[in-house]
């Protein structure tokens, strides 16, 4: 990915987490157990946070909130697309989960080479702290994985 400014390099982030956000709510409107809802929509709750932080770093970076909003030809269309695709609505909790950890690797991912991209010493700390997150979504998810398929452990 090749961004002109660490603007464009946030504004792409608020794109992806919006994407995450719309993601989990989906999954949590496809799902059919109760417990398996509240895990996708903590999750999007969660992204909604990641969105905020990364707003608040526009703004103190001297950008407006409305400039963040991403247009559609900000967003690299060969980037991983968080879309759902219809298998989901046919996905049981362990495929929905999986497709989760996922995701989530791959904005993990996403945040470690932006952080590696950024010039600024707080926009490299968010961008840590944002991928430390993700990975910690992984491990939720991950552990959802375990007490399913192995309950007496």
């Amino acid at each position: 990915m090749k961004f002109k400014s660490l603007q464009d390099i946030l504004k792409f982030a608020v794109a992806k987490e919006e994407a995450s956000v719309a993601f989990y709510r989906s999954l949590a409107a496809r799902v059919k157990k109760p417990e398996t809802t509240a895990v996708f929509e903590l999750l999007a709750r969660q992204e909604e946070k990641h969105i905020e932080a990364i707003r608040l770093e526009l703004i103190k970076l001297g950008f407006t909130v409305s400039e963040s909003l991403p247009k559609d030809n900000d967003v690299d269309e060969n980037a991983d697309s968080l879309e759902i695709d219809d298998r989901a609505a046919e996905m049981n909790y362990v495929d929905a989960l999986r497709l989760g950890i996922q995701k989530e690797r791959a904005a993990f991912k996403l945040y470690a080479e932006l952080m590696a991209m950024a010039e600024e010493n707080d926009s490299r700390k968010m961008f840590l702290e944002l991928a430390e997150e993700e990975m910690r979504h992984v491990l939720r998810l991950e552990r959802e994985i375990e007490v399913i398929t192995y309950p007496n452990k």
